[in-house]
C-alpha cells in the first residue's frame, strides 16, 4: 500500500524508501486460522470465520472468543540460539480487549486491543520448539485476528501470507538508483 508523508526532511518533498532483508514467514497457514497448524495448539478458545474487511481490504477474518483457559496458536520448527518474531493483526470486538502474545519461548506480553486493526509482535530467542500463541484474557471477549507471522529476525518485517506452506519474501534491491551522494 502506497503510505504518504514520511518525509526525509519535513516539507522538502523529499521522500524515502524501506529495504527490507529477506524473510520467511514459518506460520504455514497465516489467514486461516481453522487449519489444523492452528487447531492442534488451540484449547478452548471458540474460533469462527467472519467475512469482515482485514488489514489489506479484502474479506477474510477469523473472531477468537475467550473461554476458559483460551488461547490460539500454532507450533513451528526454530533453531535454538536464533531470534525470531511472531506478529499478528488484531482488533477487539467485544470486551476489554486484554490479550498476550506468547514469544517462541512461550514468554508472555500483555497488550490491549482497540476497536481499529493493529499489529502485536513479540520477539524471543529460540532455547527449544517454537510457538507463536495469542490468548485473549477476559470472560467473553472477542477479538479478531488476522494475518500471523514468524519470522527469524530480530523485529517485524512487512507481512508476508502464507496458505499452506512457509513464504520467503526476497531482499529488496536497488539498482541504478544513483549515487550515496545524492540520496
Amino acid at each position: 500500500k502506497e503510505y504518504l508523508g514520511q518525509e526525509v526532511v519535513p516539507d522538502s518533498g523529499c521522500g524515502s524508501w524501506l529495504w527490507e532483508p529477506q524473510s520467511t514467514n514459518l506460520v504455514t497457514q497465516s489467514e486461516d486460522y481453522s487449519d489444523a497448524s492452528w487447531t492442534g495448539a488451540q484449547t478452548s478458545a471458540t474460533v469462527t470465520a467472519s467475512t469482515n474487511i482485514n488489514p489489506s481490504g479484502g474479506n477474510g477474518t477469523y473472531l477468537v472468543e475467550y473461554v476458559t483457559g483460551s488461547q490460539l496458536g500454532a507450533v513451528v520448527s526454530v533453531t535454538a540460539g536464533l531470534s525470531y518474531t511472531g506478529s499478528f493483526y488484531v482488533r477487539n470486538v467485544s470486551g476489554s480487549g486484554a490479550i498476550t502474545l506468547r514469544d517462541v519461548n512461550s514468554v508472555t506480553t500483555a497488550f490491549t486491543a482497540t476497536d481499529e486493526w493493529q499489529r502485536f509482535s513479540v520477539t524471543g530467542v529460540a532455547t527449544g520448539a517454537g510457538r507463536l500463541y495469542i490468548n485473549v484474557l477476559t470472560t467473553g471477549d472477542i477479538i479478531e485476528v488476522w494475518g500471523a507471522q514468524l519470522e527469524q529476525q530480530s523485529y517485524a518485517t512487512s507481512y508476508i501470507p502464507t496458505s499452506g506452506s512457509s513464504v520467503t519474501r526476497n531482499q529488496d534491491v536497488c539498482t541504478n538508483g544513483g549515487s550515496l551522494a545524492s540520496i
